[in-house]
């Protein structure tokens, strides 16, 4: 038997002596019952005693029973002796009479020879004297002559009523007991003994039971010789050996162990046998002894010499072996885990704080330094490690799956495990200080999301692995193992952030127990079966036997439990010719032993067949397609073996499908048609099974398969093209199909595109373009170049593998991707996001168009704004439903948007704070509720809540079920306010309505019922303060639902239309102890968390505050910022929204404060644009720190291999198993192909079947994937632009981290920061694969270097994460670097603080992680196509990396300016090196588009750096002597101006006239803008003003009097500025216009403009003086300064006398010198209110310029 927990132990064999007769020993030799009563010549040789047969008397009945009896004596009994026998004498007494019966049958003895009496029973019967026990008794005493062995032979032959003894003495002393059946003597039986010497033998029997004859046989000494034990080298067992040459054939060969101090029968074997005994009973450490010895017939020989060995366990290896698993138990450990050697609980000795220290309610424990243990006294526990790259994540539970804290401790439980976010694997090492084997066992808690492993490791080598379901440790689960010694488990996760391990428990293993015996096996009664067999003796209650079995040289397995009292088990249908071993264990409640003895069990083989296929391949084109196969069966003479049964199955790797059975011909051939159920390669195998009844042994045979097809003898298809090329530059095609075996054919053509209608095949006057490099390998991509003589413009491509030309393309048409709304009314702007928008991007002189089309009408709109990635246009069409098409040339060419949306123009509706949305006349803007009417009060400090919550309660009363609840300018005290649906909070203006939160917990504004799951509910116009700085609200704005799952799954998700205009919330930027604050709950200070499905905006809002940032805000669609500040120590300016546009934003973060976490910019998702915006300063030592970001996170769930497709369909295998439904916290559901067949594609997913593991999807994939083909589940961080962004003195520049899809970083500026990286990771570990394509990063300018990880790059990593070394997909592809500027610094080491390669320049690492940067590959192209052109690169050590894994790398014309080492290639594959080809003509065709652009559309200083760029390209285009390094330089230097250009959009725009059905609207007079003249109407019209407005009279008057109008019909725009030259010309038009000299103008004011004349009439009165430098700067806004002294001087014109007003003015007023005295008196008048002259120095709005006005003329003039 193996002791699995011993030691390994010696051999030890001591030479024991042989018992000799003076041991006085008695043994039982054996029983007969087949002689009968026919004794002679088989028993009594020596001598028979024959009880009664002495006896020649009456035989008559003497009583009832029908017997007679015999007075005893030995003188009725018949002696019979031989001449030297050694029975001296012998007496007899039993108590009584013979009992005889006239019976005759064959179990009477015979009379002797020569008898003339007959025979009849009688024995040795008792009739009056009971003895032990009750039973009577004979006695019998043989006197020997010697003391020699005999076999002494006891013959009955009736059965007792129960079981009885024989008992032999010597000397008067019990030697041996025999205990023996009720049954013994029953139809005649013979018990035969080897008795020394003399002996009294007692029969304790029932008075029915006696002897009928006593037999004295000789005893022969054993013929056997050279008999020996020893220990089992190869297994823990005795080995008997013995020579028999002398032994005769036939006679029986007896093994017998002392067992318990007494001999007993183990095996009988017959010779001749093996010469050899293999006893598997024993455990190691324990001495045995054995004899044998024989029978022959009745003749009983000696015993050998006993020999005895002591058994030691085999050297033991390294295996390992899963004893059992455990769900019972759950956290209850103690008693039952642990307690026999050493118990590790993981965390278990902390008593720190158990404070949650993020969202998800965990804390975090130290590794290694807080856990339990312990040990009892000869533990063999030494060490142990954790190492899981992180520490313990420890949460508040403490449900029954918890372990239990240890006896005595006071620490309350709580669920700790050894987890870590950023690996998924975790080490545990046990140093024992044996190599015995322990009973490991692992616990954990928790849920795996998919199968996880558990790898065991000695010295470095893995020794086993088992892999387990994830529920293993859900609800709580022990995983017990046999381990010897030393041990490194390592636990591989699925997914980085599941469970781990909770505690490892180490218990000694239990000794077999000693109530099983004689395990041993047998041929069973079936064919093909063994029998096995065990003895039970007082094994304890509930134990449970477990039967290992092992197939050949398998490994062992678990293969069936039992419980006790089942003492046999029948193993059939085993395969014939084929070795079984088994062993047994027992489990007793948790505690495992070791195993018994190991059986060995070799089935009869039959005549041995052989299969065979006819081919050895079969191919099919795809699987409907059948396969036709024939299998031949063969016997030992190769005749065919008919009528048999062939089973067939295909073993796909993945899968095994069953393709049936066949039976054989008469030529034993079975012939098989099926269809393949999977593409790709498969193992054929035919099987034949044992047949019992032909007696044929089982065979098989094996063919391969394949279906699919290894070329593609079609045209290729494309499916992308780059975008933005100017003439000499690279043109990047992917797709598939572009290679073939002559790779000669392949061409690609180029015609300039001039319709829409292009030819499917090029026509003649196309021409060659150069292919630069092809992908003959895979055929994934084909690079060509635009000549550098064609003009620039679009051009339609053709591409031909020779099989064909794939469907044309055309290169630099526009691609718009999405809008930023659906509804529109006629005026509003929509913008549109998208790539090639303007045609001057790559040098044409061609313009954009946006047209609107519904399929009868197209309405072209007008353009506001036009960049390369970015249009704006007001909508001017009829109303109706359209879709959104874009041209780039001149119209000619048009496309439509890359999604399915479509713009609704609707009626002209209530927009009154300009936010531009047509959803904004959902509200009720007219029903307006003044707190101050239900008794809030700007002026106190008392709390203002109950007023506040009357205000909305009115509102939702009234008939509009919602409004405005409107606070007029003061300050206001309010709690946490719960805001319902159709609810607009409003405060007069920004800088007059502040709102202080005095709450002590929970949300500030929180929507709640239906403002939940309707939502329609925004905030404008006030600012919000706190009235005690150390306590907070979890969030100042919580929109839309609680939090919950639905943060995580858009589908739950309701309420829309939410929206936040200029609001100024400021709060501390120090932190807070919130242990020591009056509130409750958490107090973050979290600006805004929003959880919405559709319609999110903020706009000109300012947040402030330690964590004031917007780092919660889930919304499906609709979303984004427009001129937002953020300026947080913590936090994020987030939105996940599709359609989302973030622009115009400033972030200041707090990287530069000590401690900071969690600091981050602009982060964005899907389908996002971000342009124009600021990040600084954010990042720390603690976090990432990107200033901009595309991130997944929950966006990956599942990749791996294709195994058949359709057209939209895939059955896939996957690296965890598939759902039916997926919760999407953002985007859409996806595939894309990864690897093999059809790469980079993509479709979106509408179902996925679990049972099937088969995805559909919503459309046909363009290329069908097959078996070569890979994929990922995921949702795609697709149409991602950030465009014109600056970030400095930050951690990280832009990072697009994983999951990209056609995304764009172009013309940003990093000056300290990391600069732009593009991520992507395959982890088998983890489930996920974050594959990266198409990713264009241009014209980007990088300065300086991160503050955190001195590296400054452009840089991109596929990495192989716990993969091991080998290539599994494509991870990075199709990237394009072009005409980027970086400038790094010479000497300046990076420190590896991130995700990023570290590095200066353009970095590539592909196929690498921490962990893997010495493997070697076994292909490349984690990381394929890459474009590497025109970037100029300066003070770099090394300018260009490309490290590991690259495939299909072309670097052109990069330069180089002090750099160390201009490229560093290493072990790429595909590599083109190529000079650059920037010509004069190219650059003077782009100064001829740039030339003409206009300053009024841009800002001062992005024009500025247009004008500098066109005078250096001029001067290099004039030099003769002019470089072709100086001509790329120049131009790139141009691209990059043009497109930094940064849009101004003005406050009105030509309009279009549409094209018909539609009427042309009259535009506005072009002399003098509508909102400074205008007819009155009879209504007050402005719907964005209401008569609650402080400055409504104001307007009103101003109005009606014809002073000022509107900014549109219906709309006044309050908190819109006004410029300087706007208010002189309402001063002007007050004076009725009266006529000027012109002697007094300015240098900018031209003449004809609105205000020439208004400003030449100030300048005369001394109304205006403009500035020192001879300017007036008309266009500027006016601010309140300028606007008092503006009047103040009016009025001194008018007459009125203007003094200086002492005390006007407070002393912390903020007012120019200049001004001080203008302001003062304009305070005094009412002309400026308080909190205008607060600070003086702000632009002024439209309705602070009306209030002014009119309290000038209704108060000041009179």
């Amino acid at each position: 038997m193996l002791l699995c927990a011993a030691m390994v132990l010696s051999c030890s064999i001591p030479a024991l002596a042989a018992e000799s007769a003076a041991a006085q020993e008695i043994i039982r030799l054996g029983t007969d019952k087949t002689t009968r009563g026919h004794w002679e010549g088989k028993y009594g040789a020596d001598a028979a005693i024959l009880f009664g047969y002495a006896y020649t008397g009456d035989r008559t009945p003497t009583n009832n029973y029908g017997r007679f009896c015999i007075g005893p004596g030995n003188d009725v009994n018949r002696l019979v002796k031989s001449e030297n026998s050694a029975l001296n004498s012998y007496s007899y007494y039993c108590y009584g009479q013979l009992h005889c019966y006239n019976k005759d049958d064959d179990s009477i003895l015979d009379m002797p020879a020569g008898s003339e009496s007959t025979k009849f029973l009688a024995g040795a019967y008792c009739g009056g004297r009971r003895s032990e026990t009750g039973f009577f008794t004979s006695r019998f005493t043989l006197d020997m002559k010697d003391e020699g062995y005999h076999v002494v032979t006891i013959y009955g032959c009736t059965a007792a009523s129960s079981a009885f003894n024989i008992v032999f003495e010597k000397n008067g002393a019990e030697v041996f007991r025999d205990t023996l059946p009720k049954d013994t003597f029953k139809n005649g039986e013979y018990i035969s003994y080897l008795v020394p010497g003399s002996v009294t033998v007692y029969i304790h029997a029932p008075n029915v039971t006696g002897a009928s004859g006593i037999f004295v046989d000789g005893a022969s000494a054993c013929a056997i010789d050279t008999f020996s034990v020893a220990s089992d080298s190869a297994s823990t067992a005795a080995k008997l050996t013995w020579s028999e040459t002398s032994v005769p054939s036939g006679t029986k060969i007896i093994v017998e162990k002392e067992t318990d101090n007494a001999w007993a029968e183990i095996a009988e074997l017959t010779a001749p046998s093996s010469g050899s005994y293999l006893d598997n009973d024993v455990i190691a450490g324990n001495a045995y002894s054995y004899r044998l010895r024989t029978v022959s017939g009745t003749a009983y020989s000696l015993p050998t010499e006993v020999k005895a060995c002591t058994i030691t366990a085999p050297l033991l290896g390294t295996d390992v072996f899963r004893l059992g698993t455990d769900k019972t138990t759950r956290g209850h450990w103690e008693g039952k885990y642990g307690s026999t050697d050493a118990a590790i609980l993981f965390g278990y000795a902390y008593t720190g704080e158990h404070a949650p220290k993020n969202d998800q309610g965990r804390f975090i424990v130290k590794r290694n330094q807080f856990d339990y243990i312990s040990k009892t006294p000869d533990s063999a526990l030494v060490s142990y490690e954790v190492n899981n790259s992180g520490n313990l994540w420890c949460y508040d539970e403490s449900d029954d799956s918890i372990l239990d804290m240890p006896s005595g401790s006071k620490n309350q439980k709580f669920l700790c495990g050894a987890y870590h976010y950023a690996t998924a694997e975790s080490l545990f090492k046990l140093n024992l200080n044996d190599e015995a084997y322990h009973v490991i066992t692992l616990y954990g808690s928790k849920k795996m999301t998919g199968d996880f492993t558990l790898t065991f490791e000695k010295n470095g080598e893995a020794v086993f692995t088992d892999t387990l379901p994830e529920d293993t440790f859900a609800g709580g689960g022990y995983v017990s193992y046999l381990v010897p010694g030393s041990v490194t488990i390592r636990l591989k996760k699925t997914a980085p952030t599941e469970c781990g391990l909770s505690a490892i428990f180490i218990d000694k293993v239990a000794a077999f127990p000693t109530g099983i015996s004689n395990f041993a096996l047998s041929a069973g009664d079936a064919s093909r079966s063994v029998k096995l067999t065990w003895n039970e003796l007082n094994l304890p209650t509930g134990i449970t036997l477990v039967l290992d079995r092992k197939v050949e040289e398998g490994a062992w397995t678990e293969y069936v439990r039992l419980q006790a009292g089942v003492c046999e088990y029948l193993d059939s249908d085993l395969a014939a010719g084929t070795t079984y071993s088994y062993r047994l264990r027992t489990l007793d409640g948790t505690s495992y032993s070791a195993y018994s003895s190991i059986l060995t069990y070799t089935v009869p083989a039959y005549q041995n067949t052989t299969l065979t296929f006819d081919k050895e391949l079969y191919t099919a084109k795809d699987s409907t397609v059948a396969i036709e196969a024939n299998v031949t069966l063969l016997d030992e003479s190769n005749a065919g073996c008919a009528n048999q049964t062939i089973e067939l199955t295909a073993d796909w790797g993945h899968d095994t499908q069953s393709i049936g059975a066949a039976q054989t011909d008469s030529n034993g051939i079975a012939a098989f048609t099926f269809y393949p159920a999977y593409l790709g390669e498969a193992t054929l195998t035919a099987t034949f099974a044992d047949n019992d009844e032909a007696k044929l042994s089982h065979s098989s045979a094996t063919a391969s398969a394949y279906v699919g097809e290894v070329d593609w003898p079609r045209a290729p298809i494309i499916y992308k093209i780059s975008d933005a090329v100017l003439p000499g530059d690279l043109v990047n095609i992917n797709g598939y199909g572009f290679c073939n075996e002559d790779m000669t054919k392949l061409a690609v053509k180029y015609a300039p595109h001039t319709s829409d209608s292009v030819s499917a095949e090029p026509p003649a006057e196309a021409e060659d373009m150069e292919i630069v490099q092809t992908d003959a390998r895979d055929g994934f991509y084909v690079v060509t170049e635009l000549p550098a003589s064609a003009a620039a413009g679009l051009y339609d491509i053709w591409v031909t593998n020779g099989y064909g030309y794939a469907e044309p393309v055309t290169l630099n048409a526009a691609r718009p991707l999405f809008i930023s709304e659906y509804e529109a009314w006629d005026g509003q702007t929509t913008k549109i996001s998208g790539r090639n928008l303007l045609a001057g991007q790559f040098g044409a002189d061609l313009k954009t168009k946006v047209r609107l089309t519904n399929g009868t009408n197209s309405y072209e709109q007008t353009l506001v704004k036009n960049t390369p990635y970015s249009i704006a246009f007001a909508v001017n069409a009829p109303l109706g439903t359209y879709n959104v098409e874009v041209s780039n040339d001149n119209g000619i060419t048009w496309r439509g948007l890359v999604t399915d949306q479509t713009l609704t123009v609707v009626s002209k509706g209530s927009d009154p704070l300009d936010i531009g949305v047509a959803w904004m006349d959902d509200f009720a803007w007219e029903n307006v509720f003044d707190i101050t009417d239900y008794g809030a009060n700007g002026t106190d400090t008392e709390d203002d809540t109950e007023a506040v919550n009357a205000a909305i309660a009115a509102a939702r009363a009234s008939e509009a079920q919602g409004g405005v609840i409107y606070f007029p300018n003061g300050n206001y005290y309010v709690g946490s306010m719960k805001i319902p649906a159709n609810i607009v909070i409003r405060g007069e203006s920004t800088d007059g309505t502040t709102l202080y939160y005095n709450g002590t917990g929970g949300n500030m504004f929180e929507s709640t019922e239906d403002g939940q799951t309707i939502g329609h509910q925004g905030f404008a116009n006030f600012s919000i303060r706190l009235s005690d700085d150390n306590t907070r609200p979890d969030a100042f704005f919580w929109l839309g639902h609680a939090w919950g799952s639905v943060a995580h799954d858009q589908v739950k998700r309701q309420p829309t239309e939410f929206f936040i205009k200029n609001i100024d919330l400021s709060y501390s930027m120090e932190s807070i102890d919130q242990s020591k604050t009056a509130g409750s709950g958490q107090q973050r200070g979290l600006a805004v968390v929003a959880i919405i499905k559709e319609r999110y905006l903020v706009q000109d809002t300012s947040f402030s505050g330690e964590k004031a940032g917007c780092n919660n805000v889930y919304v499906n669609e609709y979303g984004g910022y427009t001129r937002v500040t953020c300026n947080y120590d913590a936090g994020y300016l987030q939105c996940s929204a599709k359609y989302n546009f973030t622009e115009d934003c400033r972030v200041t973060g707090g990287l530069r404060k000590s401690g900071t976490k969690d600091n981050h910019g602009i982060f964005a998702r899907a389908f996002s644009h971000v342009e124009n915006n600021y990040v600084e300063s954010v990042g720390s030592t603690q976090n990432d720190g990107e200033s901009y970001c595309s991130e997944m996170p929950g966006g990956y769930f599942n990749y791996g291999e294709i195994i058949n497709a359709t057209k939209n369909s895939i059955t896939v295998t996957s690296s965890v198993a598939l759902k039916d439904t997926y919760a999407l916290s953002y985007g859409r559901l996806m595939v894309r192909i990864i690897a093999g067949r059809g790469l980079g594609q993509q479709l979106e997913v509408k179902s996925v079947d679990p049972t099937t593991n088969t995805i559909t999807f919503e459309e046909e994939w363009d290329v069908v994937p097959d078996s070569t083909s890979r994929f990922s589940l995921y949702l795609p961080l697709e149409y991602v632009t950030f465009y014109n962004n600056t970030s400095c003195d930050a951690t990280k520049g832009i990072y697009l981290y994983g999951n990209i899809y056609d995304a764009v970083a172009a013309n940003n500026v990093g000056t300290d920061t990391e600069g732009i990286f593009v991520f992507s990771a395959n982890g088998q570990h983890n489930g996920r694969d974050n594959q990266s394509s198409f990713v264009s990063i241009r014209e980007n300018q990088l300065t300086g270097l991160s503050p955190k990880t001195k590296s400054c790059n452009i840089s991109f990593s596929s990495q192989r994460q716990a993969n091991g070394p080998e290539y599994y997909c494509v991870d990075i592809y199709g990237m394009e670097v072009r005409d980027n500027q970086i400038t790094a610094e010479r000497g300046a080491v990076p420190v590896d603080k991130t995700e990023a390669p570290e590095g200066h320049g353009i970095v590539s690492f592909s196929g690498i992680s921490s962990s893997q940067q010495g493997s070697t590959a076994n292909y490349h192209g984690d990381t394929t196509n890459i474009l590497i052109e025109n970037n100029l690169i300066k003070d770099a050590d090394t300018a260009i990396t490309s490290k590991k894994y690259d495939y299909g790398l072309i670097l052109k014309g990069n330069m180089f300016d002090n750099v160390g080492e201009e490229t560093e290639i290493g072990t790429a594959e595909n590599v083109t090196m190529r000079d650059m080809t920037a010509t004069k003509a190219i650059l003077d065709s782009f100064i001829s588009v740039w030339e003409k652009a206009s300053s009024k559309n841009y800002t001062e200083e992005s024009f500025k750096a247009l004008k500098d760029a066109l005078a250096a390209a001029k001067a290099i285009s004039a030099d003769s002597n002019a470089t072709q390094t100086s001509i790329a330089l120049a131009l790139q230097e141009l691209r990059i101006a043009s497109g930094s250009l940064v849009w101004v959009i003005s406050e009105s725009t030509d309009p279009v006239d549409p094209v018909d059905p539609v009427d042309p609207v009259d535009p506005p007079s072009p002399s003098i803008p509508s909102f400074i003249h205008a007819v009155s109407d009879s209504k007050f019209p402005f719907k964005d003003i209401s008569r609650s407005d402080a400055f409504y009279d104001a307007v009103k008057y101003l109005y009606e009097n014809d002073i000022m109008n509107g900014t549109s019909k219906t709309e006044f725009s309050p908190n819109a500025e006004l410029t300087r030259g706007m208010v002189v010309t309402i001063l002007y038009r007050m004076e009725g216009e009266p006529l000027t000299t012109g002697a007094k103008t300015f240098s900018d004011v031209k003449p004809n403009l609105y205000y020439s004349k208004a400003v030449v009439w100030a300048a005369e009165k001394n109304i205006v003086n403009g500035f020192s430098d001879g300017t007036f700067k008309p266009e500027q806004s006016v601010t309140r300064e300028q606007l008092a002294a503006i009047i103040s001087r009016y009025a001194a014109s008018k007459g009125i006398v203007v003094n200086d007003v002492a005390n006007a003015l407070a002393p912390t007023d903020v007012v120019s010198a200049w001004a001080r005295s203008d302001v003062a008196w304009a305070a005094a008048e009412g002309i400026l209110t308080k909190v205008q002259t607060a600070d003086t120095t702000k632009n002024a709005t439209r309705a602070e310029v009306a209030t002014a006005i009119y309290t000038y003329l209704t108060k000041t003039a009179k």
